[in-house]
């Protein structure tokens, strides 16, 4: 830990506060400043506070798995220093000065385009993803057969070359929507939140990326989204004993085993 990797990681570590800020960083100097001149109001320097917390708890909590989840920390702060930014804006405009109040104003016009896509998002009656009406009818079927473990074929992002937005959820990336919706237990899927949690899924995985239908015996449903085109699956099916079809329709086929 040398002088040149300690400044190395110092301006990635301002890199990425101001990249997560913005203008939000007006705030936090002016609150700084004005504690340390003892002019800050008691509400002030707790939010400025507050603000520090969830900076260092987002810089120095290292979590197995994913690492980026902590990042959320961070949120919080970033809403707050909008209300110290708000309140350094309105200091300027009670000076009464032509350029300060200029200032103001070219401030928040530079802040309005990102606002406006936020808003454009937020507002737009486009979902980004959608579960289809007939993969519905089949979770809906699901739902109601015994508890069990159910099998779903590994997502495969390549599916969502043969789309645009919308995407049907099971194109749009590795989601728990068939654990959500269906209420069973599902065999795999959604590697990123089994990650964060701990469970341990590497020779499970491994096993379905070497078509091992030995997996197959672990479940007693096989949900089948049609669009996948799995071959693999579909023959592990038919060559597992035990499974029989009990829905299909257009999207989906079920199995019981």
């Amino acid at each position: 830990m040398g002088p040149r990797l300690f400044l190395i990681e110092l301006f990635t570590l301002l890199l990425y506060i101001f990249l997560n800020f913005g203008v939000r960083i007006l705030g936090l100097v002016y609150t700084l400043k004005n504690s340390l001149t003892r002019k800050a109001q008691k509400w002030e320097v707790i939010t400025f506070c507050v603000i520090i917390f969830s900076i260092v708890l987002n810089i120095f909590f290292v979590q197995k798995g994913q690492w980026w989840n902590t990042v959320q920390f961070l949120y919080y702060g970033v809403f707050l220093s909008t209300i110290l930014t708000v309140q350094f804006l309105f200091s300027l405009l009670e000076e009464n000065n032509k350029f300060l109040t200029a200032l103001v104003i070219l401030i928040v016009i530079t802040t309005l385009p990102i606002d406006i896509d936020l808003l454009r998002d937020f507002t737009s009656f486009k979902s980004l993803s959608y579960v289809p009406q007939k993969e519905l009818a089949a979770l809906g079927f699901l739902k109601k057969q015994p508890n069990g473990t159910v099998f779903q074929p590994l997502y495969n992002p390549k599916l969502s070359e043969s789309y645009s937005y919308p995407f049907p959820l099971f194109a749009d990336n590795d989601s728990s929507y068939v654990a959500a919706l269906s209420e069973k237990q599902v065999h795999l899927s959604t590697l990123g939140q089994l990650d964060l949690v701990g469970v341990d899924y590497k020779q499970r995985l491994k096993n379905l990326q070497r078509n091992d239908c030995d997996e197959m015996k672990n479940v007693k449903y096989a949900y089948i989204v049609k669009e996948y085109h799995d071959h693999y699956v579909m023959k592990c099916i038919n060559s597992t004993n035990g499974f029989n079809k009990i829905f299909e329709n257009d999207s989906v086929s079920i199995y019981q085993r």
